[in-house]
């Protein structure tokens, strides 16, 4: 048994049914399609991830029994480990860590651990306790980090503009070395600065990691500085509460929340489409890649097209995180075998930070098969995207590495599928409800 169950006799149960779960088999690599790649494939994912002991300069000695199992772990599932990094990269953070641990606390320990798994991919992450989160949902856009969603409504639309004292852009260059991404979409979709996230596990910026970073002195509460949106400034004492119901309480579903525009107050819904009979646009948005509501859909499609109420499709994927990429070949041979569709401006595919996993590749197989245009942001995974992720137990920490065990082995190179008209997303949009990317679309002409 490991290491935090020699410090807390109750982790003790978390550490053995951690090491009885075990990893999931080893994805056939024959296999022409990948399954759901939105969720970890282990039984292990279903262990319950001990809360962090008290502060104690000696967690780092037993933590650093993780790295050998990481290495070996990624080494031997990963399907291209050194992608992002070299080899000789990820052998030297390792005998970084060997020397930094051993006087670590806690937080420093968790923070020093994910620098290490920054080094590989979009698709891995390190599962880290739940803790507490500050009770707020905050977004990177390209005019700065804004709150989007809170406990107290007040600060909705507020400007972060330091923590404790640390300038927001000196906060943001210390999270960003412990993001696994494959390019800039990938670490902004992880960006964060409450805990409060999308992929729950992943926690970045939570109180603990600022702790950690010693960004704040005390990982149960920090002094934000703000800019309201009269544009007054203040500083708000915010004190950390349980991680879990915060997700729940504020309707936190993906990267982005809110009640406008209208693509983001409708991501919940799987799919949906709008006739748009002034712009004679066929609106077809998919926000989750599973086939559910497709077929129905593109049947609509055809109508419009045919009938001429249409003469051009926007797919709106921005906001899928995931799904199954198999359940998504009937949408791209629908659009691609649509000879009045599949042309020069044609179709319009709008893209972002929050296109992960299945989403990405279906966005590439999209980019193969038809002659969209793509608008947006880059994807935050490669082309040849890493999928089918699996959560193995960490005995020492009772943690889970979580990393990807597929790949298409496309041979396409590119770090990320860019867009053809890049649209950044602003806050001073998103709090006046407009959609830029949408608008741009519209505006397009070949």
């Amino acid at each position: 048994m490991g290491g935090w169950s020699r410090l807390l006799p109750g982790a003790l149960a978390v550490g053995c049914l951690v090491a009885a779960c075990g990893a999931a088999p080893a994805r056939d690599q024959g296999a022409t399609r990948a399954p759901d790649a939105s969720r970890p494939a282990s039984s292990s994912s279903a262990a319950p991830t001990p809360a962090p002991p008290s502060a104690s300069p000696a967690v780092g000695a037993l933590l650093a029994e993780d790295l050998d199992v990481i290495d070996q772990t990624v080494r031997s599932k990963h399907p291209g480990p050194f992608t992002n990094t070299t080899e000789a990269g990820w052998v030297a953070k390792l005998a970084e860590l060997r020397t930094s641990l051993p006087a670590a606390t806690p937080d420093e320990a968790m923070v020093q651990l994910q620098s290490l798994v920054a080094l590989l991919d979009t698709h891995s992450y390190l599962a880290v306790p739940p803790g507490g989160s500050f009770p707020i949902v905050t977004h990177r856009f390209a005019d700065g980090f804004f709150i989007t969603g809170a406990v107290d409504a007040s600060l909705v639309g507020s400007r972060i503009d330091a923590i404790d004292g640390t300038t927001i852009d000196a906060v943001e260059a210390k999270i960003r070395p412990l993001i696994a991404a494959d390019n800039e979409s990938g670490k902004l979709d992880a960006l964060g600065v409450s805990g409060v996230d999308p992929e729950s596990e992943r926690r970045m910026g939570s109180p603990n990691v600022l702790h950690g970073l010693g960004i704040i002195g005390d990982p149960t509460a920090a002094s934000f500085s703000i800019t309201r949106p009269d544009a007054t400034t203040a500083t708000v004492r915010l004190e950390a509460v349980p991680g879990g119901p915060l997700n729940d309480q504020l309707s936190v579903t993906g990267g982005l929340n809110g009640d406008a525009p209208t693509a983001v107050a409708r991501r919940n819904e799987a799919v949906w489409t709008e006739l748009d009979a002034k712009h004679k646009v066929f609106l077809f948005s998919v926000n989750d890649m599973h086939e559910t509501g497709i077929p129905e859909a593109l049947t609509q499609m055809a109508k419009a097209i045919a009938d001429g109420s249409a003469n051009r499709v926007i797919l709106d994927l921005r906001y899928a995180r995931g799904g199954s990429s198999s359940e998504m070949d009937g949408l791209v041979a629908g659009l691609a075998s649509n000879k009045r569709v599949n042309r020069p401006g044609g179709l319009l595919v709008l893209i972002g930070r929050e296109d992960v996993s299945a989403s990405t590749t279906v966005i590439a197989e999209l980019d193969k098969q038809t002659r969209a245009i793509f608008m947006g942001e880059a994807t935050p995974a490669r082309a040849d995207n890493f999928l089918n992720p699996e959560s193995i137990g960490l005995p020492a920490s009772g943690w889970r590495l979580v990393i990807p065990t597929y790949s298409w082995h496309t041979g396409d190179p590119r770090p990320a599928i860019d867009p053809d008209v890049a649209v950044p997303p602003t806050a001073a949009d998103f709090f006046a409800g407009r959609d830029a990317t949408l608008e741009a679309a519209l505006a397009y002409r070949p």
